[in-house]
């Protein structure tokens, strides 16, 4: 048997893979994110926390157990300076935070947390919890809705002063039930509030719609309050939309490469994204909610031209998918395996067809359909979103008479998330630049003859 390969003086400290928080692809160690989360307050105790995701992407989940004598009111607070450690230190958003007891997190008889025995009974609603904070990913608030709401209708015609009260109340507001809580204060700082950059681009965007403004990338972010930020979007300067020289939005760079890829291999497929769904629904409804799913969200109405040499974007308002709608109830697996795979391997043009094409097979009682998309506009994270819209539109649907249809949030381009991405990048630079400026401290470390 071959001895292994091991490089001499080598070592790298991982954590337990199997346990490792993965958040827009990147790895997040859940020991370091305890430790920073009980540090947040005196009154969160070190050591009895457990960090981890769910099976769904994305979705992280906290549990920390407070000191006994911790008073009621103090929940929120706590609550918030979990989530704003978080958002600060790892760029991430808590879905759950659950405050809990004294002894309250599963242990070994050695006392290392158990993880998975926590996600366990967190998951099966076993746990004793004090307190419970849901982020609402999901929800249908909307900055404009709340602002009508703060100002009785009467936004548009008050004076400045009224003007940014109402504005700095709705945020609070639509803040409130993006984060699920409902303590949240106009003196407050975004920031400190556990809002991470998807959420600032949200909300910047929702404002920049509103007030019609351009506010600068970290508007939100870098806010001193909330207060701070309404009275800042206010004053900001007409909105002029990001464009090319020929009008249409900028791509990202990885956007632009995509398109380079597929304009020096147009038949090439190798980009595309495609899963199949066994499911049973009405076909009529299922197409409906598809394409509120991609009203929605700007990227899936956009197509690529070129011009003069370089690609330039445009977001079509009139996106509608039809998907292909076959019998195939005689036929056999490997006819439908073939069949999908086909459709996975039919290149995109990206001029003239919809990013996103949906086909459905009809096997008796069931369906399967089939979503392609264009890696340019979609990646595996958005993957779930989509899903996640259309099942929710897909069961709004069922009742339309009686669930009226929210105004559709704002769905930011990926070059407003790319840029968003490094105004971030930017400020841990400067972060690190200041921390590590000077001689660094010694590091004494425990020796075997001291």
């Amino acid at each position: 048997m071959r001895e292994p390969n091991w490089l001499p003086c080598s070592q790298s400290v991982t954590g337990r893979l199997k346990e490792l928080v993965i958040s827009r692809g990147r790895n997040l160690h859940p020991e370091d994110m305890e430790t920073d989360v009980a540090a947040a307050h005196p009154a969160l105790r070190p050591g009895c926390g457990a960090v981890f995701g769910t099976d769904d992407d994305d979705v992280l989940v906290v549990l920390q157990e407070v000191r006994a004598g911790t008073s009621v009111g103090q929940y929120p607070h706590l609550t918030r300076r979990i989530r704003g450690a978080l958002a600060r230190t790892y760029g991430v958003r808590a879905h759950a935070v659950v405050l809990l007891p004294p002894g309250a997190i599963p242990k070994t008889s050695s006392g290392k947390v158990q993880r998975f025995a926590a996600k366990r009974r967190f998951l099966l609603d076993e746990l004793p919890y004090l307190a419970r904070s849901t982020a609402g990913a999901e929800t249908d608030s909307t900055l404009a809705a709340k602002t009508a709401e703060a100002s009785a209708g009467g936004f548009g015609a008050a004076h400045d002063r009224a003007r940014a009260d109402w504005l700095a109340e709705a945020l609070a507001a639509h803040l409130g039930d993006l984060l699920g809580t409902d303590d949240i204060d106009v003196r407050d700082a975004p920031a400190s509030l556990g809002v991470e950059s998807l959420v600032a681009v949200r909300l910047q965007h929702e404002l920049e719609d509103l007030l019609g403004v351009r506010l600068p990338p970290s508007a939100v972010l870098r806010a001193p309050s909330l207060d701070a930020l309404a009275r800042k979007a206010l004053d900001a300067p007409a909105h002029t939309a990001v464009a090319t020289a020929a009008g249409g939005p900028r791509l990202t760079q990885t956007q632009r490469a995509l398109w380079f890829i597929q304009r020096t291999a147009p038949r090439s497929y190798a980009y595309n994204i495609t899963r199949a769904f066994t499911l049973t629904a009405d076909i009529d409804r299922l197409t409906r909610a598809l394409n509120a799913v991609i009203a929605r969200h700007a990227s899936l109405r956009l197509k690529v031209r070129e011009v003069e040499g370089e690609p330039v974007a445009e977001v079509r308002p009139d996106a509608a998918v039809v998907p292909d709608v076959v019998n195939a109830s005689s036929w056999t697996e490997a006819a439908v395996e073939r069949w999908i795979r086909r459709r996975a391997t039919t290149p995109f043009d990206l001029e003239h067809d919809w990013l996103i094409r949906a086909g459905i097979l009809l096997r008796g009682d069931t369906q399967i359909l089939v979503l392609t998309l264009h890696h340019l506009v979609c990646d595996v994270s958005s993957l779930s979103v989509l899903l996640a819209g259309l099942a929710e539109e897909y069961a709004r649907d069922a009742h339309p008479r009686d669930t009226p249809v929210p105004a559709a949030p704002h769905s930011a381009l990926p070059v407003e998330l790319e840029a968003a991405a490094l105004t971030r990048a930017d400020a841990l630079h400067a972060f690190w630049r200041a921390e590590l400026t000077g001689e660094l401290p010694v590091l004494a470390l425990p020796s075997a003859t001291h």
